[in-house]
């Protein structure tokens, strides 16, 4: 998704990791990691969330995730009432990629009819800690989608920017693109549109972005642009923010501020029946379809999966 609470409660924790040796990238080793970034985005789950406007509560939208193989996952985004539309984003965990190190890749994005968009990083710079890292050739990763967030979470926030191009469905070139990410762990998100349990405030990922691509410019947030008609990477405003929630998943908060302002928030979640047998552990309601997630009254004390 392309698409802002704060509250960041360990960065000081930071000062006290020792240097990674023979790491290029200055990061610890994994090993000191807290968490990884698939105990929020429920990747390794099939999974519905129905999130909603925060101002009317009249509108509602819907993401799924749905696992395709060890380590790849499809993430749906679109109108429960129209889901034969939706947009589907491909993510992957991957190892040994820049620095050694893993990472969430994005490898492509695809309509549901099935035409897909590969996605070729040109350029990619990791930024924390005062330090900036070429990260382009991707290690083991290569540059065949684009790196998307670190998978170890560490007690600091840090920058993405990644230069590509995504290919249109016949493989040619289609569009050049800028995308830029600043991920800020342990923030304390409070949602009140939250119907799956009592627990509205999470710890979660805030994700801030901004978007640009040569077909329509600067679409979420804005910056320099260089006499190549490109982004420099500069003076860079993030326009919207993605509260992933620890256990739950996407879209807990969705703020957008660049172009115009808007909040949405996340009503509940669904586990998804595999092979469409049985009911799915349901945080918020008791019934559910592929096509229409609705919502009754709530039915557990805690948002987890059922036995």
């Amino acid at each position: 998704m392309r698409p802002l609470l704060a509250g960041i409660a360990v960065l000081l924790a930071a000062a006290a990791l020792p240097a990674a040796a023979a790491d290029t990238l200055g990061l610890p080793p994994d090993w000191q990691s807290l968490e990884t970034y698939d105990e929020y985005a429920p990747y390794r789950e099939a999974r519905l969330g129905r999130f909603t406007d925060e101002a009317t509560r009249t509108w509602e939208g819907q993401w799924e995730t749905l696992p395709t193989s060890n380590g790849t996952t499809d993430v749906s985004w679109g109108d429960p009432e129209h889901w034969d539309q939706r947009s589907i984003e491909e993510h992957a965990i991957r190892h040994r990629c820049a620095g050694g190190h893993s990472f969430v890749w994005l490898d492509a994005y695809r309509h549901a009819d099935g035409k897909r968009f590969a996605i070729k990083t040109t350029r990619a710079i990791l930024r924390h800690r005062g330090g900036t890292f070429d990260i382009t050739p991707g290690g083991h990763c290569g540059t065949s989608g684009q790196p998307y967030a670190l998978y170890r979470i560490f007690p600091f926030p840090y920058e993405l920017q990644v230069w590509g191009k995504v290919y249109s469905a016949d493989g040619m070139p289609s569009t050049a693109f800028f995308w830029q990410e600043r991920v800020t762990p342990n923030v304390l998100a409070e949602n009140s549109c939250w119907e799956g349990d009592a627990q509205t405030t999470r710890r979660a990922l805030r994700q801030d972005e901004a978007w640009w691509d040569a077909g329509q410019g600067w679409a979420v947030g804005r910056g320099s642009l260089g006499l190549d008609g490109l982004p420099t990477g500069t003076d860079i405003v993030y326009g919207g923010s993605h509260y992933i929630a620890q256990g739950v998943g996407f879209g807990w908060l969705l703020r957008r501020t660049m172009p115009g302002s808007w909040i949405g928030c996340l009503r509940n979640v669904a586990w998804v029946p595999r092979q469409g047998k049985g009911d799915p552990s349901f945080c918020g309601g008791a019934s559910f379809s592929a096509r229409n997630l609705k919502r009754t009254a709530p039915t557990r004390t805690s948002c987890r999966p059922g036995p």
